[in-house]
């Protein structure tokens, strides 16, 4: 995972896109420079939207699924072509088939219990979620 965030700062992340803008707003982010996308897999359309925009970009631009929490899932973004996933937190399951698939993972993490878990996978490189009320220091 860590040498898809080397080349790519920015992940668009596609939540709830209507199926048949599918292919223009990652048209229209790809041409902005961001070649990075994830898309939510608790989108009603996420595998199929997976499946799009594998077929239009190849292997021009990455395309991952994001909440990845069960094995359902996880078996259905790797047959749409997800080149990696995302989790909101530190899912066993997923890391467990991810680790077996060799797909990359990058596992959210919230408290220090989820950053151990990560640890013990074998996973160095996280997302850190803060809660929306959360305090942001500047």
């Amino acid at each position: 995972m860590k040498h898809i965030l080397e080349n790519n700062k920015v992940c668009a992340i596609m939540r709830n896109v209507p199926l048949e803008k599918t292919l223009d707003y990652a048209e229209a982010v790809y041409k902005g420079g961001i070649h990075m996308f994830e898309v939510a897999m608790n989108s009603p359309e996420a595998v199929k939207q997976i499946e799009m925009m594998r077929n239009r970009f190849g292997d021009q631009a990455f395309v991952g699924a994001g909440t990845v929490i069960n094995q359902e899932r996880c078996r259905e973004a790797r047959a749409a072509g997800a080149q990696f996933f995302l989790t909101p937190s530190a899912v066993v399951g997923t890391m467990e088939f991810c680790r077996n698939h060799e797909i990359p993972l990058l596992p959210g993490v919230l408290t220090p219990t989820d950053v151990t878990v990560c640890l013990e996978y074998g996973y160095s490189v996280m997302k850190l979620f803060c809660g929306r009320d959360a305090p942001v220091l500047h």
